[in-house]
């Protein structure tokens, strides 16, 4: 996680342009996940144990309030991530209807998700599709440039 949270710096320095901070946001969070699959475990088995335990839920938040349970570092590159997008739509570049904070939940969701279920999810296209048409299935690159594409012009006004 000291990689990531290294690499956190770059994406949300002031030299990143807006929305280029999306761009570098997304590919640097999925590279990061890419490299690091442990991470990848981890959070699946932390998200299904917030799932079926209500009371893991209630101990993060009562840990937050004591000092929190995340990296100070990590969590503020986050909040800056989200400052840049939120000035993003005072200023009327992004599209009506998108809210800074469910674009950057998105975007994590996007990224995490890619990493636990693209084996079973291109395996379903495949079956659906056919193994003549998918051609071995969504590569990792192709995947991301779709989302960053789906978030820089979904988002951004014309």
């Amino acid at each position: 996680m000291n990689e990531f949270d290294d690499g956190l710096d770059a994406w949300v320095s002031p030299g990143v342009g807006t929305p280029e901070i999306i761009d570098k946001a997304i590919e640097g969070y999925f590279r990061f996940l890419e490299e690091n699959t442990l991470c990848v475990r981890l959070y699946r088995l932390f998200d299904h144990s917030l799932q079926v335990d209500p009371v893991l839920l209630q101990s993060l938040r009562e840990l937050d309030e004591e000092g929190g349970t995340g990296n100070r570092h990590r969590l503020e590159n986050l909040r800056a991530v989200y400052e840049r997008i939120k000035d993003m739509k005072e200023r009327g570049l992004l599209r009506e209807g998108i809210e800074p904070k469910s674009l950057v939940l998105a975007f994590l969701s996007l990224v995490e998700h890619w990493h636990s279920s693209s084996k079973r999810l291109n395996h379903r296209l495949e079956e659906a599709l056919g193994a003549k048409e998918t051609c071995g299935g969504v590569t990792a690159d192709q995947y991301l440039r779709t989302v960053i594409q789906l978030f820089v012009n979904g988002a951004m006004k014309k």
